[in-house]
């Protein structure tokens, strides 16, 4: 088993975490500054985490849904950037029920006491990192 890699996808920034090579427990591992398009987001992405692609199962997409269930404009984003991720790697890319993760993530970071500056460093690796534990707590 690979390395799975969840994705807290923003206009302004995209959080990353990834799960050991077991795929048993994830960790944060960056946030990148999105690109001016989705296509240099994805391309920034990939970018990163080239020396880990060979290495990677599947990605875990954080899908925004509004808190009733229905796809509002950032959600139809993820889908487009899904699809640009799917058309430049062959790794699988799966779409995640994220609500909710960012107000955890910003939680977390408050009961660390990290000052505001820090958790707004933070905060989107550790949304991943949020996403990415749902998904490996779903599948064991």
């Amino acid at each position: 088993m690979g390395r799975i890699v969840a994705l807290d996808y923003g206009r302004a920034r995209i959080g990353i975490a990834m799960s050991d090579e077991r795929g048993t427990i994830g960790l944060p591992f960056k946030t990148l500054v999105a690109g001016k398009t989705l296509e240099k987001s994805v391309d920034a992405l990939l970018e990163n985490l080239k020396i880990y692609l060979p290495k990677i199962d599947k990605f875990i997409l954080g899908m925004p849904l509004l808190l009733s269930g229905k796809k509002g404009e950032m959600a139809l984003e993820v889908e487009k950037f899904k699809s640009l991720l799917e058309k430049k790697t062959t790794i699988p890319v799966i779409l995640w029920d994220e609500r909710l993760t960012s107000a955890q993530a910003d939680n977390f970071l408050k009961e660390m006491n990290l000052s505001r500056k820090k958790r707004s460093e933070k905060s989107d690796s550790m949304a991943a990192l949020i996403i990415l534990q749902n998904y490996l707590d779903s599948q064991s």
